[in-house]
Protein backbone atom coordinates (compact mmCIF):
# COMPACT_ATOMS: atom_id res chain seq x y z
CA UNK A 1 0.00 0.00 0.00
CA UNK A 2 1.03 3.57 -0.26
CA UNK A 3 1.26 6.05 1.98
CA UNK A 4 -1.91 7.28 0.92
CA UNK A 5 -3.99 4.62 1.03
CA UNK A 6 -2.23 3.83 4.16
CA UNK A 7 -3.27 7.51 5.91
CA UNK A 8 -6.93 7.50 4.09
CA UNK A 9 -7.32 3.51 5.94
CA UNK A 10 -6.58 4.90 9.06
CA UNK A 11 -9.04 8.32 8.48
CA UNK A 12 -11.97 6.30 7.48
CA UNK A 13 -11.63 3.77 10.46
CA UNK A 14 -10.84 6.44 13.21
CA UNK A 15 -12.87 9.96 11.86
CA UNK A 16 -16.38 9.07 13.36
CA UNK A 17 -14.31 7.67 16.75
CA UNK A 18 -12.95 11.18 16.77
CA UNK A 19 -16.49 12.46 16.08
CA UNK A 20 -17.97 10.74 18.68
CA UNK A 21 -15.41 11.40 21.04
CA UNK A 22 -15.67 15.39 19.93
CA UNK A 23 -19.59 15.30 20.80
CA UNK A 24 -19.15 13.00 24.27
CA UNK A 25 -16.43 15.71 25.11
CA UNK A 26 -18.84 18.63 24.73
CA UNK A 27 -21.35 17.08 26.31
CA UNK A 28 -19.32 16.08 29.38
CA UNK A 29 -17.76 19.44 29.43
CA UNK A 30 -21.14 21.37 28.97
CA UNK A 31 -22.49 19.43 32.59
CA UNK A 32 -19.45 20.12 34.32
CA UNK A 33 -19.52 23.77 33.25
CA UNK A 34 -22.90 24.16 34.50
CA UNK A 35 -22.19 22.52 38.11
CA UNK A 36 -19.39 24.31 38.82
CA UNK A 37 -19.34 26.86 41.71
CA UNK A 38 -16.71 29.04 39.60
CA UNK A 39 -19.53 29.73 36.85
CA UNK A 40 -20.84 32.52 36.82
CA UNK A 41 -23.06 32.48 33.97
CA UNK A 42 -22.92 33.15 30.04
CA UNK A 43 -20.34 35.51 28.97
CA UNK A 44 -19.13 36.54 32.80
CA UNK A 45 -15.43 36.47 32.90
CA UNK A 46 -14.93 38.11 36.32
CA UNK A 47 -12.93 34.94 38.14
CA UNK A 48 -9.66 33.14 36.95
CA UNK A 49 -11.54 29.82 36.34
CA UNK A 50 -13.87 31.27 33.98
CA UNK A 51 -11.17 33.63 31.99
CA UNK A 52 -8.93 29.78 31.79
CA UNK A 53 -12.22 28.07 30.36
CA UNK A 54 -12.67 30.91 27.59
CA UNK A 55 -9.04 30.21 26.36
CA UNK A 56 -9.71 26.79 26.45
CA UNK A 57 -13.29 26.57 24.60
CA UNK A 58 -11.40 29.24 22.39
CA UNK A 59 -8.34 26.20 21.74
CA UNK A 60 -11.11 23.64 21.05
CA UNK A 61 -12.84 25.76 18.71
CA UNK A 62 -9.15 26.23 16.73
CA UNK A 63 -8.71 22.47 16.97
CA UNK A 64 -12.07 21.89 15.47
CA UNK A 65 -11.20 23.99 12.93
CA UNK A 66 -8.15 22.30 11.93
CA UNK A 67 -10.07 19.05 11.60
CA UNK A 68 -11.70 20.78 9.13
CA UNK A 69 -9.10 21.79 7.28
CA UNK A 70 -7.17 18.50 7.16
CA UNK A 71 -10.61 16.74 6.51
CA UNK A 72 -12.11 18.88 3.85
CA UNK A 73 -8.74 20.28 2.34
CA UNK A 74 -5.99 18.32 2.91
CA UNK A 75 -6.85 14.97 2.82
CA UNK A 76 -8.93 15.20 -0.54
CA UNK A 77 -5.76 17.07 -1.96
CA UNK A 78 -4.40 14.14 -0.75
CA UNK A 79 -6.19 11.48 -2.17
CA UNK A 80 -6.04 13.86 -5.60
CA UNK A 81 -2.21 13.39 -5.63
CA UNK A 82 -2.67 9.87 -4.75
CA UNK A 83 -4.87 9.32 -8.25
CA UNK A 84 -2.82 11.39 -10.17
CA UNK A 85 0.16 9.32 -8.94
CA UNK A 86 -1.65 5.93 -9.75
CA UNK A 87 -2.58 7.11 -13.87
CA UNK A 88 1.11 8.18 -13.97
CA UNK A 89 1.26 11.55 -13.29
CA UNK A 90 3.87 12.53 -9.96
CA UNK A 91 3.47 15.75 -8.69
CA UNK A 92 6.59 15.82 -5.79
CA UNK A 93 6.10 19.80 -5.25
CA UNK A 94 2.10 19.16 -4.88
CA UNK A 95 3.33 16.41 -2.50
CA UNK A 96 5.92 18.41 -0.45
CA UNK A 97 3.49 21.36 -0.60
CA UNK A 98 0.93 19.41 1.16
CA UNK A 99 3.44 17.58 3.77
CA UNK A 100 4.63 20.85 5.14
CA UNK A 101 1.09 21.55 5.52
CA UNK A 102 0.08 18.59 7.18
CA UNK A 103 3.26 19.29 9.54
CA UNK A 104 2.33 22.56 10.53
CA UNK A 105 -1.01 22.10 11.25
CA UNK A 106 -0.29 18.75 13.21
CA UNK A 107 2.25 20.91 15.25
CA UNK A 108 -0.07 23.45 15.70
CA UNK A 109 -2.88 21.14 16.96
CA UNK A 110 -0.20 19.91 19.13
CA UNK A 111 -0.07 23.39 20.47
CA UNK A 112 -3.53 24.09 21.02
CA UNK A 113 -3.82 20.33 22.95
CA UNK A 114 -1.00 21.27 25.45
CA UNK A 115 -2.68 24.99 25.43
CA UNK A 116 -5.92 22.94 26.82
CA UNK A 117 -4.40 20.79 28.89
CA UNK A 118 -2.48 23.43 30.74
CA UNK A 119 -6.01 25.26 31.00
CA UNK A 120 -7.91 22.24 32.37
CA UNK A 121 -4.64 22.16 35.22
CA UNK A 122 -5.31 25.70 36.06
CA UNK A 123 -8.96 25.88 36.15
CA UNK A 124 -9.08 22.50 38.31
CA UNK A 125 -6.58 24.04 40.50
CA UNK A 126 -9.35 26.95 41.14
Amino acid sequence: KTRAELLAGLQRRFQPVANVSLIVLLLTGMVQLFSNANYKGLLQFDNVWSQVILIKHLGVIGMIGLAAVVTFSVQPALRRLDLLAANGVEDEAGAARLQRQQTRLTRLNLALMTLILICTAIASAQ
